[in-house]
């Protein structure tokens, strides 16, 4: 029968250990040359595939994921966000969220370093909130948070739930995703459902899921992260509106009905 590939991304093209040993890069060679159709979410994934060209992009599809509840502009109905800062610890001042950045490609230490070189010029005004279990590689940039000086201006909340991640996502100025290899980026993507915009590394898919509105920063250079941070607090109130009408874009419906329209068109 037809067979569809899905491959999400391909992390050793940019270094990355994570999925990226012998038969992750195999199954990706030799799935691509056997199936009938080749699904990715970005076109960034598809070059990194080298699915743009010849008999092997006539085959591949590019279809987005989508966002939904509860990532949205708003907070619901009868609720706060800003209980989230009492239930977390946080401190009432502006807010940079790093979601999920307790694994080494999601280059936490990028973000780290910017904020270092806010507070080297005279002022650091953002509290860093990362999110995730306590990993090996959360305890290594802690250590990191300790020797740039950084340790009352990072928190480390755990594990939280979608609906307080959201939450957190608007009162934040920005969602910092400084990964080295990302397939597609759902934190950006929720980030702008939330009207909150994000930080990305140039080129790739996360800045092809950001879009126009992304804040596009050099992760290798701390200085670029921190005027990203900064360009962020200046924009964030003008942007809300246009990140959500962008992030409106993007349904699981619509994620569903093209991956059932390749199905059908090999039916």
């Amino acid at each position: 029968g037809h067979r569809v590939q899905t491959l999400h991304e391909a992390p050793w093209r940019h270094g990355v250990q994570e999925n990226a040993d012998l038969r992750h890069r195999f199954w990706a060679w030799a799935g691509v040359r056997r199936a009938s159709a080749v699904i990715t979410p970005t076109a960034a994934t598809a070059r990194d595939l080298g699915l743009t060209s010849g008999r092997l992009a006539r085959r591949t599809h590019v279809i987005p994921w989508g966002v939904g509840l509860p990532f949205e502009g708003e907070a619901p109905p009868n609720s706060m966000d800003e209980i989230l800062l009492g239930k977390y610890h946080l401190p009432d001042r502006p807010l940079l969220l790093c979601p999920g950045a307790v694994r080494a490609k999601k280059n936490l230490r990028a973000t780290l370093e910017g904020l270092a070189y806010l507070k080297q010029s005279g002022s650091l005004p953002v509290q860093l909130v990362v999110t995730g279990p306590d990993t090996p590689d959360l305890r290594t940039s802690l250590g990191l948070v300790q020797r740039l000086g950084l340790t009352r201006h990072v928190s480390t909340p755990g594990e939280i739930s979608d609906a307080d991640l959201a939450g957190l996502m608007r009162l934040s100025c920005a969602v910092s995703v400084l990964s080295t290899s990302e397939g597609f980026g759902l934190p950006v993507l929720e980030a702008m459902a939330c009207g909150t915009p994000a930080i990305v590394p140039a080129g790739g898919a996360l800045e092809e899921v950001a879009g126009a509105h992304a804040i596009v920063v050099d992760p290798t250079e701390a200085s670029s992260v921190g005027q990203g941070i900064v360009q962020a607090l200046d924009t964030r109130e003008e942007l809300r509106t246009t990140l959500t009408e962008r992030a409106s874009r993007f349904t699981w419906e619509d994620t569903a009905q093209s991956i059932e329209q390749v199905w059908e068109g090999l039916a």
